[in-house]
């Protein structure tokens, strides 16, 4: 009989390498992704950020640039999970926070991630209060289905997941959708 083949779940995570600011006093950059990487062997994992130089690893692959830019090189419906903490929506392509500027950068970027996402697969974002209603408003006009969205305050809790929901949880919303 011939073995089954086993899918490799791919989980894509925007501002990975930021997770390590020293402002924030975390232990040293890209500590979530790296561990991980190392306890889930069998998920490929692959971080987006702007930072750093990219580089490939057993289940780990770095690609350096912008969020849209870096989903792009994804291929369509490949992602199973796509996430983010307070590091994507609440800036414009020029890393400056416009509320108005950012409306369409976000819908942008959300329209390429639902075309990335694999049938069931999920959006995970973290973002702040003043952002939340693009975000909103972006994955409305996309394809998820309304009922497969929750929105909900990041709780106490919750907040220790990363330096930055640490730092700024009581203005951080998470929102949940599934394609």
């Amino acid at each position: 009989m011939k073995p089954k083949h086993t899918r490799i779940r791919r989980v894509v995570h925007l501002g990975n390498l930021g997770e390590g600011t020293p402002i924030l006093s975390a232990p040293k950059p890209k500590i979530k992704t790296e561990k991980y990487a190392r306890r889930f062997r069998k998920t490929h994992f692959i971080g987006i950020d702007i930072e750093h130089d990219g580089f490939r690893r057993r289940n780990w692959t770095q690609i350096k640039g912008d969020f849209l830019e870096g989903i792009k090189k994804l291929k369509d419906n490949s992602v199973d999970l796509l996430s983010s903490e307070l590091s994507f929506g609440h800036y414009d392509p020029n890393g400056i926070e416009h509320t108005e500027l950012s409306k369409t950068h976000t819908l942008n970027t959300i329209q390429i991630v639902y075309k990335k996402l694999r049938p069931n697969g999920k959006l995970i974002v973290v973002v702040s209060k003043n952002v939340l209603p693009n975000f909103i408003n972006a994955i409305n006009k996309t394809g998820f289905s309304k009922e497969k969205i929750q929105v909900s305050e990041v709780s106490f809790a919750q907040r220790t997941r990363t330096p930055w929901t640490d730092a700024f949880y009581k203005n951080a919303w998470q929102i949940i959708a599934v394609k």
